[in-house]
């Protein structure tokens, strides 16, 4: 029988992915195939930067998960797509590309960044404009006072003009990581789905509807049960004449989507606090806050 060899590079893959399965949580041998992949591409470029073998690479990224002291053992993909990635690539020695080198120092500064892009498109437009009307023999006066008006305007359209940069360049995120569901006590297991939304008018209510009944669509094995946590808009007052209305909206269109889809959904309110920095009535801690006082009542040890 005439054996066929495996080509180097899948020889290579098995070995990285032989090496990672050592991840001291052992985590890695129950991520899904694409998050694996991922990892394994991330070894790739590592090696690339370092100029090390991919095999290497992953020995040091199971060998910094491992040291206990900085409180792990942590799992693997911490050290090759979180915080301590900046740590691997110390200890190979990598050269990032320029590029790289570049948006991470603009991301250590990120806010910075931001309102200095949209102050200076807002200056630069303000003084073509006042260029303009002076050019145009307007009095300079009736400039300064133009220029003082639009600033608001200029300082929306810099806003606007780098969003669009920022859509147009950069990349969307990459897809987060995700165990396989292997075992029948993973399958069966109940899981909850939340959505923290804040609503303000029935379209709202509609578009949490149907988010709610695609992603149940979408995971047919998957034994949820959807909650939807809602904060009505933030108002001047504690309660508003739409509230009551659209409470019951939501309660009916949520509880309704269990009789369509034949899965479990449920919607839960909460009422504004006075918050004193805003000057307004809303939810408190917004998404943040949602999140914790669902988890404080279905995990009350955890929460």
């Amino acid at each position: 029988m005439k054996q066929h060899k495996a080509a180097p590079g899948l020889d290579a893959r098995n070995e990285v992915g032989h090496v990672l399965s050592g991840d001291p949580t052992g985590i890695y041998d129950q991520c899904d195939e694409a998050t694996r992949g991922h990892y394994r591409a991330v070894v790739d470029e590592l090696a690339r930067w370092s100029g090390q073998s991919a095999v290497d690479v992953a020995r040091a990224a199971v060998r910094l998960a491992g040291v206990v002291d900085g409180g792990g053992p942590w799992h693997v993909g911490e050290y090759l797509l979180g915080r301590g990635r900046r740590e691997v690539e110390t200890a190979l020695g990598c050269r990032p590309p320029l590029t790289v080198r570049w948006v991470r120092r603009l991301a250590r500064h990120a806010v910075a960044v931001y309102i200095g892009v949209i102050v200076a498109v807002a200056v630069v437009v303000a003084a073509l404009s006042a260029w303009g009307l002076a050019a145009a023999g307007v009095h300079p006066a009736v400039v300064t006072v133009a220029v003082i008006c639009l600033i608001p305007m200029l300082t929306c359209f810099g806003r606007e003009v780098l969003h669009a940069l920022i859509g147009s360049t950069v990349p969307p995120p990459g897809g987060l990581p995700s165990l396989a569901c292997r075992s029948d006590a993973v399958r069966d297991a109940r899981v909850c789905v939340v959505y923290p939304v804040i609503v303000h008018t029935q379209d709202d209510i509609a578009e949490l509807a149907a988010t709610m009944a695609a992603n149940h669509e979408a995971n047919p094995g998957l034994k949820a049960v959807h909650f939807a946590l809602v904060d009505l808009a933030d108002a001047a007052t504690r309660h508003t004449d739409q509230d009551d209305d659209l409470r019951r909206l939501a309660e009916e269109t949520v509880h309704s989507l269990g009789e369509s889809t034949n899965g479990e959904f449920q919607v839960l309110f909460r009422g504004r606090r006075w918050n004193e920095a805003d000057g307004l009535w809303m939810g408190w801690e917004r998404k943040r806050g949602k999140l914790t006082e669902f988890n404080g009542g279905a995990c009350p040890k955890a929460g």
